[in-house]
């Protein structure tokens, strides 16, 4: 053999007992690989369970049907009515219905009638009052601007008014003002305080008794013009005794007992004479006083004659 052949199958050897070592080397890790996957493999965590489902509420029931229908379903389902309210509601709206329905019925005629009738007087009013139209709009219009024109000057002098009072001292004024219906007020309240006391001495009957007494005093000066006796005076004494009972109890009925009291005098206690008497004196009242009479110049008094001068 040549050299050169010789070389070259050493080297086939070779590279062929190179490619044998390499494959069994790569052979034996491969196999110790699933071990080391093993002990490197976490432990599994024990399966966990499905989480329960939330339990269904049971579905709502649906409203039920009714022979409602455009405003009346929607009131019936805004306001929730209850199966037998939404019941007497659609009885209730076919009562309607079939009222109205009755009533057109049996007006139909007469309603055609009228209604022809207050057309041909519409036109009629219409075409007499369209002549005096743009009149009547002229005196709108001259009426409007007056107004507006007496407003503006109204405002105007409003302006003057209040730019006078404020160069006067108008805020003063009203400083002014306030302190006296502040210091006003607290003296009120003193007097009311005190009258509190006052009236804190007494008791409710003595309260009637003394109500009782200025409704006669007043009753009795009322009627002055009457010149009740005293029996009279002792009997209005008595009803004002018992209306002061009431107006005391409840001070609210004070203007009503007031008007019966006066109503019961003049019905159970004045004679007809005195009704007569009293109606006169109104009446008499109600004239305006005549105006007083000039009284009269006082006349001059006469020169005194001279005395005649003795003749020669």
């Amino acid at each position: 053999m040549k050299p050169w052949t010789v070389l070259l199958v050493s080297l086939a050897a070779l590279f062929a007992g190179a490619t044998i070592l390499m494959a069994e080397e790569a052979k034996a890790p491969a196999a110790e690989k699933p071990a080391e996957k093993a002990a490197e493999k976490p432990a599994e965590k024990p399966a966990e369970k499905p989480a329960e489902k939330p339990a269904e509420k049971p579905a709502a029931k649906p409203a039920e049907k009714t022979g409602l229908a455009g405003l009346y379903a929607e009131m019936a389902r805004e306001c929730k009515l209850a199966p037998d309210q939404a019941a007497a509601l659609e009885k209730a709206v076919a009562a309607k219905k079939a009222a109205v329905d009755e009533a057109k019925k049996a007006n139909e005629t007469k309603l055609v009638t009228v209604e022809r009738s207050y057309t041909e007087l519409k036109g009629k009013v219409d075409e007499a009052a369209k002549p005096l139209k743009p009149k009547l709009d002229a005196a709108e219009k001259a009426y409007q601007d007056a107004v507006k024109k007496a407003t503006e000057e109204r405002d105007a002098v409003r302006k003057d008014v209040a730019d006078a009072e404020a160069k006067a001292g108008a805020a003063d004024l009203k400083k002014a003002r306030d302190e006296r219906d502040a210091i006003l007020k607290g003296i009120a309240e003193v007097g009311q305080k005190g009258e509190a006391g006052i009236q804190a001495v007494f008791t409710a009957d003595q309260k009637a008794l003394w109500e009782g007494y200025q409704l006669a005093r007043s009753l009795v000066d009322r009627y002055r013009p009457v010149k009740f006796a005293d029996d009279q005076v002792a009997k209005i004494r008595d009803l004002a005794n018992e209306a002061g009972k009431k107006i005391v109890a409840d001070p609210k009925v004070a203007v009503d007992v007031r008007k019966d009291l006066k109503t019961a005098i003049e019905a159970k206690i004045m004679t007809a004479d005195q009704k007569d008497a009293y109606a006169k004196a109104q009446e008499a009242a109600k004239k305006p006083p005549e105006p007083a009479k000039k009284a009269e110049a006082p006349k001059k008094a006469e020169e005194p004659k001279k005395a005649e001068e003795p003749k020669k």
